[in-house]
């Protein structure tokens, strides 16, 4: 049976604009933005290439699915196999494929990538090699696209456990905050000022005295909402 791990991605503008023609680039900045999916959607035909590390690697694709907002493909690594005939090797080439489903509907935004090692080492390879290329194909409509792999709130309670009065420091990482599912568990002076600003990464960090410890408790709302809107989470 399939294995699948899921990734969420979020789009950001890049701004770059021109001091003459601010009003017009700005207009279009938040037409395209507020097109992102639909420009998403439009990758997947004949002429993509997924590629990786400036173009020096490419993979090919099947698109087996593409409606109402879901994509489906088979993306395929590039390796080799040694084959012996006849006592003599030969190296042949082998393109395993993994599954990889993309729920671009709004305010989903999921990715679901097979695991399968056999294909690709990881996931996150996988990841990176989509994220790569949709940044470069949406990079004339000034989009950025980064995809995180999603992690259950339980894996955080666990490591609270563990180090039951231990921790010193507690850090919250945030993309930009264009997800309502995400943006919504964040407190809306941190959403608001994070999308006014342009910032792509908005950091939380809370830290105790020399010698105190934090008291973070699972019954509270406020930690539990920053626990599941949190992309990254790094506690010491």
């Amino acid at each position: 049976m399939a294995r699948f791990i899921v990734y969420t991605y979020q789009f950001s503008p890049v701004k770059q604009f021109a001091v003459d023609f601010f009003d017009e680039e700005s207009k279009l900045l938040m037409d395209n933005f507020a097109n992102k999916q639909s420009l998403l959607n439009d990758l997947f035909n004949s002429k993509t290439k997924f590629v990786f590390q400036s173009y020096r690697a490419k993979y090919d694709y099947q698109l087996l699915y593409n409606k109402g907002g879901v994509i489906i493909i088979k993306l395929a690594n590039n390796r080799h196999i040694i084959q012996e005939d006849n006592f003599n090797p030969k190296k042949l080439p082998h393109n395993p494929s993994c599954f990889v489903i993309i729920d671009n509907r709004v305010n989903v935004q999921r990715i679901y990538i097979e695991e399968k090692t056999t294909a690709f080492v990881d996931t996150q390879q996988v990841a990176g090699i989509l994220e790569y290329t949709f940044c470069a194909l949406l990079k004339d409509s000034h989009l950025d696209v980064r995809i995180k792999r999603e992690y259950d709130s339980s894996e955080f309670w666990q490591i609270m456990e563990e180090y039951d009065k231990k921790i010193k420091m507690l850090r919250f990482q945030y993309f930009y905050p264009n997800l309502p599912r995400v943006s919504e568990k964040i407190d809306e002076t941190i959403s608001k000022i994070s999308g006014c600003i342009g910032s792509k990464d908005t950091v939380l960090e809370f830290n105790s005295g020399s010698d105190e410890v934090l008291d973070i408790r699972k019954d509270n709302a406020t930690i539990n909402n920053l626990v599941e809107a949190s992309s990254i989470m790094w506690v010491k």
